[in-house]
């Protein structure tokens, strides 16, 4: 520029130097006069669809030669540029819902730009406040918190200060962290002084629930017990932890927490999260009083409204339950677990190609984690439709998301169901046993290869498998149906009238089951068994499970799949 000598011009390219990137929105802000068009003409600009940039190699002098010359005019000019970008963002704020904030890429870069010249103008006194919004970029993921991290090492150059350059290396060095880049840069963050203590609080909660979604339960309990002590009255450390205590099966600590944010924080959102532990606790009255309570703040809360439907659906309440998911899909046709509540609660009413559609529809707007997808094989499978099942379980189990179906036992064992219905017997076993290796307490897998078992005639690995689900779940019908059948066999005939009993009386509550319907059973198959082994063994693979495709009658609990599936299935657009 030494060569220009119109000084309108000069202090144009010197102004327009000090922001990252300009449009003509920028330059009105803060240029002199009216050079934009000379300015977008210079051989060191960038200019890509009306947004340009100054070479870093010419920017870089021409930041320190006005930083230098006049400290003063650096400050207000880097001052002129915050309020600008803070005009933007507080205008743009008025026609967006603090939820969608984040989601908005011109909000998103008016306050990047803002931190960033409130970084240049002071960086002592902005640096806290910077860290802390380091942290809530953190909670966009990866991406943003990756772009957040090179705010640093911008600002830090620009104005060659000591304190951000660190900062910058630090976090910029976290990032490169291809597994866990969100979760080092936290790390980071919390290892060294710099922000105040809500951003410590802040960072803290956002970690522990890292750590839970990564069920590294200890960790994410360490973490947000620490930021109670910072603050105990924080509503959103106190749901947190409620989440982590229910999620290691404590759940009179996580009712204790939610008790406390509800006196803290009695919003919509607290009511609904208690409403889900107590449900997890098995509470339903107060888990529906819950979300009576959170529908009655909030008439939009979705999570409420499909976790009330819920409650409906288990109380054989469908129709009200039909109502609470129409409405919620009213408010976001694209709520996945809205649509897989409704598959369920269709299935109830044995309107199956209903059920089908609403859990296929599921399943296709469940592109991440594809749970959804291994409902609708279970539902297929259901239906007796086993190429369908397999076909779906297996585009469920090659998903790659981390906590995905291929990290559970469950689609496994339904998969083997799949492989059995379709006479696939050694890849049934196959698939059972790596079943068991994902999860050697999942009474699924060893209850379905118990069967598998007697049916191949390895009677005392099958009676092992049904004793092992049993000892998981002691009160789950089908288990007792095979280790009595497979006593049966191997002419334990006393302990296997017990094991029918126990089936019986569980499943269908019936009184002197024994004497009833057990003992003659038992006399009429331990006459007929020896002559006709194949055909009584062709009979009861039919009636497996009481379900005309052979699938078990999964009840609530450990055996069933609809539980077994990450937690908080409704808490996607909060938790």
């Amino acid at each position: 520029m030494k060569w220009e000598t119109d000084p309108a011009r000069r202090a144009a390219a010197l102004a327009l130097a000090l922001p990252l990137q300009f449009d003509e929105d920028i330059y009105r802000a803060i240029a002199p006069a009216e050079q934009y068009t000379w300015i977008r003409q210079l051989a060191f600009v960038t200019d890509k669809a009306g947004r340009c940039r100054y070479h870093d190699v010419v920017r870089a002098p021409m930041l320190r030669l006005q930083r230098l010359q006049s400290p003063a005019r650096w400050r207000a000019a880097h001052d002129l540029l915050t309020q600008t970008f803070r005009t933007w963002r507080t205008e743009r704020e008025e026609s967006l819902p603090n939820s969608e904030r984040c989601d908005d890429a011109a909000w998103r870069e008016h306050h990047y730009n803002e931190t960033y010249h409130r970084l240049c103008a002071d960086p002592r006194r902005a640096l806290p406040d910077a860290l802390t919004d380091t942290v809530h970029a953190c909670e966009e993921g990866n991406a943003t918190a990756r772009r957040w991290t090179q705010l640093f090492a911008q600002a830090g150059a620009d104005i060659e200060d000591d304190a951000l350059q660190a900062w910058g290396e630090r976090l910029t060095g976290a990032s490169r962290d291809d597994t866990a880049a969100v979760l080092a840069i936290l790390d980071a963050l919390l290892a060294h002084p710099g922000m105040d203590t809500a951003g410590q609080l802040h960072a803290r909660v956002v970690r522990g629930r890292l750590y839970r979604r990564a069920k590294r339960n200890e960790a994410a309990l360490a973490d947000l017990t620490a930021a109670l002590v910072l603050d105990p009255r924080n509503a959103d450390a106190l749901v947190e932890r409620a989440f982590i205590h229910e999620q290691m099966g404590n759940t009179a600590a996580a009712l204790a927490d939610m008790d406390e944010a509800i006196r803290v924080r009695p919003d919509a959102w607290t009511h609904v999260v208690r409403g889900y532990v107590n449900m997890a606790a098995g509470h339903r009255t107060a888990a529906l009083t819950d979300f009576d309570h959170a529908l009655a703040l909030e008439p939009e809360q979705e999570w409420a409204r499909v976790s009330r439907a819920e409650v409906y659906r288990i109380e054989g309440r469908y129709d009200d339950a039909l109502t609470d998911l129409d409405r919620a899909l009213a408010i976001d046709p694209h709520y996945t677990w809205a649509h897989a509540e409704r598959s369920r609660c269709l299935r109830g009413l044995e309107r199956w190609d209903e059920a089908l559609h609403e859990m296929a529809q599921a399943a296709d707007l469940d592109s991440e984690t594809h749970w959804h997808r291994a409902y609708f094989a279970l539902l297929l499978l259901d239906l007796g439709r086993h190429a369908e099942a397999l076909r779906e379980m297996d585009r469920a189990l090659a998903a790659p998301y981390e906590r995905g179906p291929r990290d559970r036992a469950w689609p496994h064992a339904v998969r083997a169901w799949a492989l059995h219905g379709l006479g696939r017997e050694s890849e049934a076993l196959a698939t059972l046993d790596h079943a068991v290796s994902v999860d050697d307490e999942d009474p699924l897998s060893y209850a379905m290869r118990g069967w598998l078992l007697w049916e191949g005639g390895r009677l005392a690995e099958a009676e092992r498998d049904f004793d092992r689900a049993l000892s998981d779940d002691p009160s789950w019908p089908w288990p007792f149906g095979g280790r009595g059948t497979v006593r049966l066999y191997t002419g334990q005939y006393e302990e296997a009238i017990a094991d029918f009993t126990r089936a019986f009386t569980i499943q269908c509550g019936i009184t002197d089951a024994e004497n009833e319907i057990v003992r003659p059973l038992v006399e009429l198959l331990r006459q007929h068994l020896p002559a006709n082994r194949a055909a009584i063994t062709a009979a009861i693979r039919r009636q497996t499970g009481g379900h005309p495709s052979g699938v078990p009658t999964f009840r609530p609990g450990r055996c069933s799949p609809a539980t077994a599936a990450p937690s908080i299935p409704g808490a996607g657009k909060r938790s």
